[in-house]
């Protein structure tokens, strides 16, 4: 039977993400600063982030996208791997989650990080150590066995 994660692991594996989330923030604003110096964007100015809100609305989607990715592939991010943890339907424990699962997640995911913690606070009220945003997207965080 599948060990729903603690809560710990799943802290520790969004730590992990969060490095990876570092680089590919620097990329992307490093091509946005690229686009932005070509295109006359700034005339000038080295801060293409702050004046144009699209720009930012591109990098939280950005960083969306890696999530769905990542979860829709394998189930698994890099943090994830790291800490043994699988992304699955809660339907079906050998499945990933689909396309929209993944997307609710991840929107649900940013104000339950964002606002304290708290969607993450809420595994400890629920009998399948399920988060707010595992609930909400139907989707569950399972420890996988050690790889021989």
């Amino acid at each position: 039977m599948p060990i729903s994660a603690p809560l710990w692991r799943r802290l520790a594996a969004l730590l992990y993400d969060g490095f990876i989330l570092l680089a590919l923030s620097f990329f992307y604003g490093a091509v946005i600063t690229l686009i932005g110096a070509l295109a006359g964007w700034h005339q000038g100015e080295y801060q293409p982030m702050f004046h144009h809100w699209i720009v930012f609305v591109g990098w939280v989607l950005t960083l969306i996208a890696f999530y769905c990715w990542f979860w829709h592939k394998s189930g698994q991010t890099v943090g994830m791997r790291a800490w043994r943890l699988k992304l699955v339907s809660q339907f079906d424990n050998s499945q990933t989650p689909n396309w929209q699962q993944c997307l609710v997640r991840s929107l649900v995911a940013i104000p339950s990080v964002l606002l304290g913690g708290i969607g993450y606070w809420c595994s400890f009220f629920d009998t399948q150590k399920r988060s707010l945003h595992d609930r909400i997207s139907r989707t569950q965080v399972l420890l996988t066995e050690k790889e021989k």
